[in-house]
């Protein structure tokens, strides 16, 4: 089996991460070369698929190699939020707002790379602190079209016969999957409307309907955002700000499609937003910078413990029948070419 520390450069500091297949059947393998073509087209991963055999179970399995990226994904962030002892409890206003600001930034620079992606939710949401960067995760529900500048004329027609994605940030125009569904600009600001009101206002999302299979539709759909337990939201200490904030998301998430704003202009309001916050909390920025100098050097020696470990460990059997570790981040280092153990596709 493949082992970390055999082909670990450190002199490079890159590392990978891997998603493990369920299984290798021609259905699986299609939707894991679709996957790479999708992460080969933003500059995600250059890596062939990779077949194994599971030490236990014997069976061939898949693994796609990515690019691992660093940080916490947004649920996580969202959990240690509202815990008294975390890093991520103490974390100034701004420093919530950037992350908005940059998911709709990360939708932006994918739709300019010719990829939508269809399952945004804060799961699939990496944001590092260190390098004040958010990056999207797992694009096994993505859709590939011809590049545009112009995010207006985007529009994808599904390829999927069931509904993608998580239904709780679907827009409501694709309640009704008795059809082929057509995506566009406007259906990803629906979604990101419904991300920002979970991450700006501290509150989670919890939806209920019936779904009639026999006519393709979702019926009796109703949605409810609750407060979550703990720090309570930044965003009240400001109330110009708040409803300011409010009208925007509730805005992206109207249910006629022509009355949401553009990606553009929700990206350029909440800017604005961002401005006249730092009007009234300047000192944020200072904060900010002092707890990213702190948060440098724990990152630091949090990533030589993961890597560490992964010297004493060979990946795949920790990992392969694990169901759990599909869709999420494995940290890894990069396989070399020629690795016994491993067949490539």
């Amino acid at each position: 089996m493949f082992s970390p520390a055999s082909s670990l450069d450190e002199s490079e500091n890159t590392y990978k991460s891997v998603k493990i297949l369920p299984n290798t059947t021609p259905h699986e393998t299609t939707d894991a070369r679709e996957e790479q073509k999708i992460l080969n087209a933003v500059g995600k991963s250059s890596e062939p698929i990779i077949f194994f055999r599971d030490p236990e179970t014997k069976k061939r399995q898949a693994a796609i190699v990515m690019n691992y990226e660093k940080g916490k994904d947004c649920n996580v962030l969202m959990e240690l939020r509202n815990t008294s002892d975390t890093a991520e409890s103490k974390w100034p206003g701004i420093v919530w707002l950037n992350i908005g600001i940059k998911s709709v930034e990360a939708v932006i620079e994918l739709l300019k790379k010719g990829v939508m992606h269809l399952d945004l939710k804060p799961p699939n949401m990496m944001y590092d602190f260190v390098e004040n960067k958010l990056s999207l995760i797992d694009l096994g529900i993505a859709l590939q079209f011809k590049k545009t500048e112009e995010l207006s004329a985007v529009s994808v027609e599904s390829k999927f016969s069931a509904l993608e994605g998580t239904i709780a940030y679907l827009a409501p125009e694709f309640y009704d999957y008795s059809h082929r569904r057509t995506y566009t600009e406007k259906s990803l600001v629906f979604t990101l409307g419904r991300l920002l009101q979970e991450i700006l206002f501290n509150q989670d999302v919890q939806i209920e309907y019936k779904d009639d299979n026999e006519n393709r539709v979702l019926r009796e759909v109703n949605v409810e955002f609750t407060n979550l337990n703990g720090k309570g939201n930044f965003l009240d200490l400001y109330l110009a700000i708040k409803e300011r904030m409010s009208s925007l998301v509730s805005a992206m998430q109207e249910v006629e499609i022509d009355a949401r704003p553009t990606l553009r202009e929700a990206l350029l309001e909440l800017e604005e937003i961002r401005k006249a916050y730092l009007a009234l909390k300047p000192d944020d920025l200072e904060i900010e910078m002092q707890m990213r100098a702190q948060a440098v050097s724990a990152e630091k020696t949090r990533y030589e413990a993961i890597i560490s470990g992964l010297k004493k460990q060979s990946l795949f059997p920790a990992v392969s029948t694990t169901q759990e570790a599909i869709g999420t981040q494995v940290l890894c280092n990069e396989p070399k070419n020629g690795s016994p153990s491993l067949q490539s596709s």
